[in-house]
């Protein structure tokens, strides 16, 4: 068997990329934290306008994230017609039937700490389904139940297009 020869990487030194000895000021560190809650502003009003099709924002427990995005969702739709959090546990069905309510453009759902999405192949390829880039986002359930919507007691179709943010 031929082996193939490779070239050995000399070690990255890292003090030419992080300079450690840097320090930041109180003010410059708040800078910092202002202007990406800004950008997280921005990026949440881009679902809220139906520019964005997905957000993911991911960091430290009780910084503010979903605060902010909820602030902002309020701000959009005081009556919460629109949107749908999700916190805690979900299963795929549950998923399938939350896209579909909010299936038509305007329409956003979070999943603000729902790890159980992220655990499961079924869940987690319904939403890569719905953030996906193409020009037509189809989710498809093509189990042998039935699904019923649980707010308009209407059967939910094997196949729908989704047009709302996640």
């Amino acid at each position: 068997m031929a082996r193939v020869a490779r070239k050995m990487r000399q070690p990255i030194d890292l003090t030419k990329i992080v300079n450690h000895n840097a320090k930041e000021s109180d003010d410059q560190i708040d800078t910092r934290i202002a202007e990406r809650f800004d950008v997280l502003d921005i990026l949440t009003y881009a679902c809220v306008a139906g520019d964005a099709r997905a957000l993911i924002v991911s960091g430290g427990p009780g910084l503010g994230k979903s605060y902010n995005v909820e602030k902002i969702l309020a701000r959009h739709d005081d009556t919460g017609a629109s949107f749908s959090i999700v916190k805690g546990y979900t299963r795929a069905t549950g998923i399938v039937k939350l896209l579909y309510q909010h299936r038509h453009s305007g329409n956003i759902i979070v999943f603000d700490d729902a790890y159980s999405v992220f655990s499961d192949d079924v869940s987690l390829n319904l939403l890569k389904a719905v953030c996906d880039t193409t020009e037509r986002r189809v989710v498809s359930w093509l189990s042998e139940g039935k699904l019923i919507d649980d707010e308009t007691a209407e059967i939910v179709p094997r196949s729908f297009v989704f047009e709302g943010s996640v």
